[in-house]
């Protein structure tokens, strides 16, 4: 799992509640630290050597069947495809604006199956919110920055910072 933001975080309660052993990849301590509520294994490697052992030692040689990338960073997608295993699948959640070089080759190659998540139906929704609900004392540790409406643009121009989940803008103080 790439990304310990809120989707990350999501995706990897999501996964535990499903038995899924899961390692997040953040640059962040403090998001790797957050995924363990999950019982996520973390690594806050972003040397590509380093990771692709990291993620041998965890996977297995032949590497992960699914690879998840919540970071909407094109080059991580890239990452995604070398790591995950001949046949496996890369799943790119939430939405992003950015675009790059994905080596296309590997697709084929390895007989990789994409795909892409950004939406739920309301079922799934409620879903969501009965595990949120079942996990709140995990969620509730959860480190976010909460901010008034007023300083909301300020706040969010610094949106990537490693001390925190997610930012959360409070429209009533």
């Amino acid at each position: 799992m790439f990304g310990g933001g809120a989707v990350g975080q999501g995706v990897c309660l999501v996964l535990a509640d499903a038995g899924v052993e899961t390692l997040l990849a953040d640059p962040s301590p403090t998001r790797v630290r957050a995924g363990a509520l999950w019982g996520a294994a973390g690594t806050t490697t972003t040397d590509p050597d380093a990771l692709v052992a990291e993620v041998g030692a965890f996977a297995g040689p032949d590497g992960p069947d699914v690879v998840l990338d919540a970071t909407g960073v094109p080059a991580v997608l890239d990452t995604a495809l070398h790591l995950v295993r001949a046949g496996g699948t890369v799943v790119a959640v939430g939405p992003t604006s950015a675009a790059g070089p994905v080596h296309t080759g590997l697709l084929a190659a390895k007989e990789v199956a994409v795909l892409g998540s950004s939406c739920c139906t309301g079922a799934e929704f409620a879903t969501a919110a009965a595990l949120v609900g079942r996990r709140a004392g995990a969620v509730a540790a959860l480190p976010v920055r909460r901010v008034a409406l007023a300083d909301a643009v300020s706040a969010l121009s610094g949106h990537g910072t490693d001390d925190v989940v997610e930012t959360l803008v409070d429209v009533t103080v």
